[in-house]
């Protein structure tokens, strides 16, 4: 597969998408704001191709009438992408987007680790806080080679609701 052809895929995905939004919006859903991961361009199964430019993603994005998007791997798709904040400040104004999350993890289960997942967690807020984003999505942490053990479970979810508050 091409990159033109990579690119023409994953824009039918996101207008398939916007067209969800455009009957919702049509139905009286004034204030609801919609926004799209970056997985979309990022995940796996497109693993045979270099990331794509992170301005085409934007583009898409705005061109299929989102308001923003979820950002994916932080803080190492700063890395990825090379991006800093000025670059982000200017490429989401130009476009008029909002970065409306991130996606954020660690290993919860883990008390060892909850110092270090609390500084990660507050720079990922100052992140997020800078682009004007409210929210944080955190997922579970990954699940041992056995079967999820109840006290892993119990330990990370304890921990999570402690880092909500």
């Amino acid at each position: 597969m091409r990159r033109r052809d990579l690119l023409a895929a994953l824009g039918a995905r996101a207008a398939a998408l916007a067209a969800f939004r455009e009957k919702a919006m049509a139905a009286g859903a004034p204030n609801i704001r919609w926004a799209v991961s970056m997985f979309l361009w990022t995940s796996t199964q497109w693993g045979d191709h270099a990331p794509v430019p992170f301005t085409d993603m934007l583009d898409v994005i705005k061109d299929t009438g989102f308001d923003g998007f979820r950002f994916i791997g932080w803080p190492g798709s700063l890395k990825t992408y090379d991006l800093s904040m000025a670059f982000l400040d200017r490429e989401l104004s130009k476009r008029g987007l909002r970065l409306a999350t991130l996606s954020f993890n660690g290993e919860a289960d883990d008390p060892a680790k909850h110092a270090a997942i609390d500084k990660a967690a507050h720079e990922a807020c100052a992140f997020l806080k800078h682009f004007g984003a409210t929210e944080m999505v955190v997922f579970s942490p990954k699940r041992p080679n056995k079967v999820l053990v109840r006290e892993y479970l119990r330990i990370a979810c304890e921990y999570y609701n402690r880092l909500g508050d």
